[in-house]
């Protein structure tokens, strides 16, 4: 299996998506059979009919791997060092005009001075985050799980459902203790139509719940510790230990997604041209309080159009070409109410909160388009080598409302990545080598500070511009990835593999001296088996 082939559909996706991956994560997630990614131009389909069209239809993997990160150049919630244990098992079969595919996996990762954000898999635009500022030892536990059936009513109807479930677990032991338990489910459908020997087209439609609850709780009372409730820049609504106890937070998620796509492939498949667009409506709410009070911790919608284009050529059966395009629109708003605690003398002293206004806090936009061309060598129907190059520009920003005016963030990014790798028969097995480099270039960016506090109350110099500097600084990136592919009786595949991604600082401070000459390094060894 060569798992160098997701970074087709994935490298350049991991770049303008809202959750990024690290190119490590990209090429260890499989799902359905990475070598159907070279073959199927639908594979990055948001419809769950795409897997009637893979070549590989009944293949199955078993992974176990091992991630350990260190240094200093990572975003300002995540800990100084991590550990992260990973376990998936997933497979595709043909049951005759049916198709289904399907995985499980497990992480857990392990941190070290993890603090501010204690949210989990909350859209990462929402302002509204719920913070502490006492580092601290985390552990955060993920299970996911997913299904994908793709039905064939004949040559010219086919659709198919997938439903999907994650559920995640963050805690700690230092006071004051966060526990976020956190679900997300997904579900979309979708059906294409054979328009002609040539034309096809899809369309999807998805829903995605979410709901996540998150309580503080103290072990020694004596001490005093703040909350932070984020309304986004380093602005926040301060509550105290002193007035509660502990403290609890519950968000709501809808998030809508429509998806039309529209094929070009002729039948020799000597070329092929991908098209899909897509809508996603995002609705999350915040409410504090649990049974004792509610709170509106602020109510975060966006709205996003995504444009994927992915264009194959095979002249030879020995060589492949594939050109992929992508753009986004991204627009989010921020709605916070102003809000006075009331006491209930006449109900036994019940505390609540009542809304003097609401109106919106913050606003952001981010735009992106990225281009992406890869070139395969095949060898006995099977990657011999292969090269691949991108280049990503992403241009956002974010607007906050202070009582003293407007305060503003902007930046503008260009990234730039280089990936090659190679095949290699040794006796009866496989060997897989590839190295990547990459280069992030700031061509602009604007700090606006959204803090109105005091100066012993000030969390800019802490949070908010280490957190800025980080998100739009230049880095560059280089790794490497080695793995062997062993056969075993029954068809059976045995891999062992090792890889490495290390990215380092390479900007001026302009904002934040925190990162200045620190690194990042992600080692991963892993085994697989392949049946």
């Amino acid at each position: 299996m060569k798992r160098y082939v997701l970074l087709l559909s994935l490298s350049l996706g991991s770049l303008v998506q809202m959750h990024a991956q690290s190119l490590e994560e990209c090429r260890s997630e499989w799902n359905e059979s990475s070598a159907n990614v070279s073959d199927n131009i639908r594979y990055t389909s948001l419809n769950p009919s795409r897997i009637s069209f893979n070549s590989y239809k009944n293949k199955g993997v078993a992974k176990l791997d091992y991630t350990i990160g260190r240094g200093s150049y990572r975003p300002v919630d995540e800990g100084r060092l991590s550990n992260h244990l990973k376990f998936y098992m997933g497979g595709i079969k043909n049951l005759g005009k049916v198709d289904v595919s399907g995985f499980i996996s497990y992480r857990n990762l392990q941190e070290k001075d993890k603090k501010w954000n204690s949210t989990l898999f909350l859209n990462p635009d929402n302002p509204f985050v719920l913070c502490d500022s006492v580092a601290s030892d985390a552990t955060t536990e993920s299970f996911e799980m997913g299904m994908t059936a793709s039905y064939a009513w004949n040559e010219s109807w086919k659709g198919g459902i997938s439903i999907g479930l994650t559920l995640g677990s963050l805690s700690d032991q230092t006071d004051p203790r966060p526990k976020t338990n956190t679900t997300v489910l997904p579900i979309y459908v979708g059906a294409e139509h054979r328009l002609s020997s040539q034309w096809a087209l899809g369309a999807t439609a998805g829903i995605s719940f979410y709901n996540s609850d998150i309580a503080y709780t103290l072990v020694n009372p004596l001490n005093s510790h703040r909350y932070f409730l984020m309304k986004g820049m380093g602005d926040y609504y301060r509550i105290s230990s002193n007035d509660v106890s502990g403290y609890q937070r519950a968000y709501k998620g809808l998030n809508y997604t429509g998806a039309l796509q529209l094929v070009w492939e002729p039948e020799h498949k000597k070329y092929g041209n991908f098209t899909e667009v897509r809508y996603t409506h995002v609705s999350e709410e915040a409410t504090d309080g649990g049974s004792s009070y509610k709170f509106y911790g602020g109510d975060y919608t966006s709205d996003e159009w995504m444009l994927q284009n992915r264009f194959l050529l095979s002249p030879h059966r020995q060589t492949r070409h594939h050109l992929v395009l992508t753009a986004s629109y991204h627009s989010g708003k921020g709605i916070w109410r102003d809000q006075k605690m009331m006491t209930d003398t006449e109900h036994g002293n019940l505390v609540y909160y009542e809304t003097l206004s609401k109106y919106k806090i913050q606003d952001d936009q981010r735009m992106t388009a990225g281009l992406e061309y890869r070139f395969e060598r095949l060898k006995d129907d099977k990657q011999d080598f292969f090269v691949d190059a991108l280049a990503a520009f992403t241009s956002s920003a974010y607007n906050h409302q202070l009582s003293t005016g407007k305060a503003k963030q902007t930046s503008t990014l260009l990234t730039t990545q280089l990936s090659a790798g190679k095949f290699l028969n040794i006796k009866s097995a496989g060997l897989d080598l590839s190295v990547h480099g990459g280069y992030r270039i700031p061509l602009s960016r604007t700090y606006g500070n959204g803090n109105t506090r005091t100066a012993d109350e000030d969390i800019s110099a802490v949070y908010t511009r280490p957190q800025f500097e980080y998100a739009t600084s230049g880095h560059a990136l280089i790794g490497a990835l080695a793995q062997v592919a062993i056969p075993l009786p029954k068809k059976i595949t045995l891999g062992i593999y090792i890889s490495t991604d290390f990215k380092f600082y390479t900007d001026k401070n302009e904002y934040d001296d925190t990162f200045d000459g620190t690194n990042r390094s992600l080692s991963t060894a892993g085994v697989y088996l392949q049946f």
